[in-house]
């Protein structure tokens, strides 16, 4: 997907899957507010697939993983509007954040 400022999300390979709703309208938030209006493009790292530790909200449609590409934690806990259920852990070794709802 390309924005009018020539921004994109993009996919890393092999990345699929799908995000429940909850999780899905915080992404579109996080993008627009900490990447596109910053102009910087977003990367997706992991939806669904990958080695995750078992019983990870990855394989059950509740989590996200994507490049920090200068984007704060604060600036993408703020858009993604976290609340009950929501959390952005921040793993700076690997370059990304971990976005996950579970609403119990």
């Amino acid at each position: 997907m390309t924005t009018n400022n020539g921004t994109h999300v993009w996919k890393k390979d092999g990345v699929m899957g799908r995000m429940s709703r909850p999780l899905r309208k915080a992404w579109g938030r996080v993008v627009h507010k900490c990447y596109w209006d910053k102009g910087r493009d977003a990367f997706v790292t992991s939806i669904e697939e990958g080695n995750h530790d078992p019983g990870s909200l990855h394989y059950d449609r509740g989590a996200i993983d994507f490049k920090r590409n200068g984007a704060h934690i604060y600036e993408v806990k703020k858009a993604a509007g976290i609340g009950k259920g929501f959390d952005v852990i921040e793993y700076v070794k690997m370059d990304i954040f971990h976005m996950e709802y579970d609403p119990k």
